[in-house]
């Protein structure tokens, strides 16, 4: 195999895990940005309530009810993930997809076998990432 054609391929790769990366990091941000501005608008909501009940029952009867409410909240969460069933694992084992013939033909042969190579390809372009980030620092 020429190695410019797997240089070629392992700079493809690495352009394309650096994309990916950053589309990652810039969805993880913005749902960061939103989840705190959610508890921002959930305190604001929560102490409105607060002074709405202390105007008409005064403070200890209206924390009582605030504490309440996130109490049942909390309980109907906690219940909603308990009751979702979880996958079991099956009891029996799943068929193999090669017959026992085809992978006794694949031992026996002498050519490299495309999974090989294609880990040897992946091994390098991480290693390459990880000497490069490391030159960053």
């Amino acid at each position: 195999m020429n190695p410019l054609l797997i240089l070629g391929g392992m700079a493809a790769a690495r352009r394309s895990v650096h994309e990916a990366v950053h589309r990652s990091a810039r969805g993880v941000a913005a749902y960061a940005v939103l989840v705190v501005f959610l508890f921002t608008a959930l305190g604001f909501l929560t102490a409105a309530c607060f002074l709405y009940l202390m105007s008409i029952w005064g403070a200890v009867t209206a924390s009582l009810i605030v504490a309440a409410a996130y109490a049942i909240l909390g309980l109907a969460g906690f219940l909603m993930i308990r009751t979702q069933k979880t996958a079991s694992p099956s009891p029996e084992p799943l068929p193999l997809s090669t017959t026992v013939d085809e992978i006794a033909k694949a031992a026996a042969s002498r050519d490299v076998p495309g999974g090989v190579i294609a880990v040897g390809l992946f091994a390098a372009a991480g290693y390459f990432m990880g000497r490069s980030m490391a030159r960053r620092r």
